[in-house]
């Protein structure tokens, strides 16, 4: 646990990777609970890290721990549930999947309501439109795979899940209406009378009822049949969703459907909403991650123009970049740089950022006049090194923006 404290990215990395190695190893005896809190106190520093991969790290190795713990980790959610909640934010799609497993792998350890409820105060109103809809994505997952054992769960849900098909953002309100789709399937004609509780406007429950009559619901009628009517404004009273709700007891339906197959059910249900959330069109522009290549000792005549090259091992402490038939470099990640210089898309002659020279002008009068500008950005998050296996080569720095070197 040390080397994931270190200031180091590398270091910090490779600690990670110890700290899954420990985890795995731990799997027979489990955990106690001095090991338990050591664990949540330093994973829960590394769900901060502005490295994604940490973040990452940190945030699946609370799931491996959440498992073996077992009931030394409920102590624990008050410190884990916020952390899984901002990390639904995150400009990296594999941090909020891991964040969204959290929060699903802590349903299962202690109760899918009460961590709905707990995760529900920080993310329903959060400042980030990402955040909330991450979260009511969760939600609706959570649905699919508890609601037969958690009866409350879902009138104490429907509340704020209803509120956010007013979201001022887009994407939010899709997901609010997908969880809605998910209630109905798992309740039938009794989310019609959850709906009746709530003082709806037409227009809402129009679109309600519109998406609604393409489901086939998995819960039956109470005459046999799959009914699907419409919704009819009411005055009632809302339902309170802040009001605390006891964990119901549990029976041999509960018992077996947390066994050995949840895991496998989790993910595939998170792999599916994750391949949703892809055609999902964003309405802000996430945060790109910009990478620099460093290729010493290589001269611009070893690389010939359009020369085909394999970047691999990205996901490794040691990538490898092949270019051409011969010429073969070893990586290795260095600390966030700073400021970098790229192009923007316009006619407009390139200007540094900040303080940063601008590129060797060998390499500038290479991409000639017709490399339109790409884009500018303000810092770069990595620095990628690469090393030739030959001797005797100049040193080369490139800049690069996805497939274009510059």
């Amino acid at each position: 646990m040390e080397a994931a404290r270190a200031k180091d990215t590398k270091e910090r990395l490779a600690g990670v990777e110890r700290l899954h190695e420990a985890l795995d190893a731990a799997a027979r005896r489990g955990l106690s609970p001095a090991e338990v809190t050591s664990l949540v106190d330093t994973c829960v520093d590394l769900t901060r890290d502005a490295n994604f991969r940490v973040a990452q790290g940190g945030l699946q190795a609370l799931s491996a721990a959440a498992v073996l713990a077992g009931d030394h980790f409920k102590i624990h959610l008050n410190a884990l549930v916020p952390a899984a909640v901002e990390r639904l934010g995150d400009g990296k799609q594999p941090v909020r999947e891991a964040a969204r497993q959290l929060l699903v792998t802590l349903m299962e350890v202690s109760s899918p309501t009460i961590i709905l409820e707990r995760a529900g105060n920080y993310a329903w109103t959060h400042k980030s439109w990402r955040v909330r809809e991450e979260f009511v994505l969760t939600v609706a997952t959570a649905v699919g795979l508890f609601a037969s054992t958690e009866l409350l769960m879902q009138r104490v849900l429907l509340s704020p899940v209803l509120q956010l098909m007013n979201d001022s953002n887009q994407s939010v309100r899709e997901a609010a209406i997908s969880c809605i789709e998910e209630m109905y399937k798992n309740m039938g004609s009794q989310f019609h009378e959850e709906l009746q509780r709530h003082n709806l406007p037409t227009y809402m429950l129009k679109e309600i009822n519109s998406r609604l009559n393409r489901i086939e619901p998995k819960v039956p009628a109470s005459d046999g049949t799959a009914t699907q009517h419409k919704v009819a404004a009411s005055r009632s009273v809302s339902v309170n969703p802040k009001r605390g709700s006891p964990r119901t007891k549990s029976t041999p339906r509960e018992s077996t459907l947390f066994g050995g197959n949840l895991i496998g059910e989790v993910q595939d249900s998170l792999a599916k909403e994750a391949e949703k959330d892809k055609q999902i069109a964003s309405e802000e522009e996430e945060e790109e991650e910009y990478v620099l290549l460093e290729l010493d000792d290589v001269h611009y005549s070893c690389i010939q123009p359009n020369a085909p090259y394999i970047l691999s091992g990205l996901d490794t402490l040691t990538p490898t970049l092949v270019v051409g038939d011969s010429l073969k470099m070893i990586g290795e990640y260095e600390e966030t740089v700073g400021p970098c210089y790229l192009f923007s898309e316009s006619d407009a002659p390139p200007k540094p950022v900040h303080e940063e020279p601008a590129p060797p002008k060998e390499n500038k009068d290479k991409q000639g006049r017709n490399i339109k500008e790409v884009k500018h950005v303000t810092s770069v998050h990595k620095m990628l090194k690469f090393r030739s296996t030959g001797e005797g080569r100049q040193e080369h720095r490139a800049y690069r923006y996805r497939d274009k070197e510059f």
